[in-house]
């Protein structure tokens, strides 16, 4: 059942129950701090916490901030939440700009980038594996699969022999088939849909380089930290993408990546003809990728930076505004 089609008054009276059940089991369970993983479900428990003492922190993703639906119909409960949350993690400095423009408080407001698990990953020479782009991810329009099979199109002129591996499901994968199938591409792109976490491990190996086009929506929607990316990375593929949100935080064009701007397939096809070319190239720039998602964005510092900010969270309660 839609939820507009739920009486008002119902509907508080639910709200109100959750959030006085919500706050007993936090008191029952002595919770220090919470934890939400996107605005639009902190909206949900903000009331509990708050009757429990317990101080909310939400985790903004990437629709819960950026997508103007979501914003229009939160309106209202996220300036609530933005007063009375105890703090905020984005994972994108784009994502913390944008958050302070809407009214999150800067001051409540913590970086903290997502990391990968380095060990799950291999690395591999990516410049002794076949001219191959391997392209993860869900098939929508912020990442934008459609372009860069477009970019594909436009390589493959000048490297006859480039092979595009595609993984994932959504939206716009149909649109995509109907594109290769177009472009005259059907013996040079495979789409395998949906991949295990070990099917994709396995997949990046097989990988000369990685490619992603991900961009700014008309709806407004965009990526947080792009978790794909690391993970190629951590294969020590090169990466081909966009210089978008949180890929330009994490990709160093030049040195683990080729970057381009949004939008913008001749630019990012001559990137993929120059790491499909010269796998010297490709090694370098893959290993330093690895070396610097190592060090700097593993899952184990992510899960440290988050604790981090729990216990800063949990130490400022005193300070927390007032329901």
């Amino acid at each position: 059942m839609e939820r507009r089609w739920i009486p008002r008054t119902l509907t508080a009276f639910s709200r109100k129950t959750m959030a006085w059940r919500l706050g007993r089991l936090l008191r029952a369970r002595r919770i220090d701090v919470a934890l939400a993983e996107y605005a639009t479900f902190a909206t949900d428990v903000i009331h509990g916490c708050a009757l429990a003492g317990v101080p909310l922190v939400v985790h903004f993703h990437g629709f819960d901030i950026y997508m103007n639906e979501v914003l229009q119909e939160n309106k209202t409960s996220y300036q609530h939440l933005f007063r009375h949350a105890g703090g905020f993690i984005v994972g994108a400095r784009d994502m913390q700009a944008h958050a302070i423009s809407l009214g999150v408080p800067e001051a409540r407001l913590h970086y903290n980038p997502c990391g990968v698990d380095g060990s799950r990953f291999a690395p591999v020479q990516a410049g002794s594996n076949p001219p191959r782009i391997i392209s993860i991810g869900r098939f929508v329009d912020k990442k934008a699969p459609y372009l860069t099979l477009l970019a594909f199109k436009m390589a493959k002129e000048k490297c006859p022999e480039a092979q595009l591996v595609m993984a994932g499901e959504g939206a716009v994968l149909e649109a995509c088939r109907q594109i290769a199938r177009a472009c005259h591409l059907i013996e040079s792109v495979r789409v395998v849909g949906r991949q295990t976490h070990q099917e994709v491990a396995a997949l990046l190996r097989t990988g000369r380089a990685f490619a992603q086009h991900s961009l700014r929506t008309t709806q407004g929607d965009s990526e947080g930290t792009a978790i794909s990316i690391l993970e190629a990375s951590a294969t020590a593929l090169p990466v081909i993408a966009t210089s978008h949100a949180g890929i330009k935080d994490t990709m160093v064009h030049g040195e683990t990546a080729l970057l381009c701007s949004e939008g913008d397939i001749d630019t990012m096809a001559r990137h993929m003809v120059a790491l499909l070319t010269d796998p010297d190239l490709a090694t370098r720039m893959g290993s330093a990728g690895r070396t610097r998602v190592i060090e700097h964005f593993s899952m184990e510092k992510s899960i440290q930076g988050i604790y981090r900010i729990l216990e800063t969270v949990y130490g400022a309660r005193s300070a927390m505004p007032t329901q």
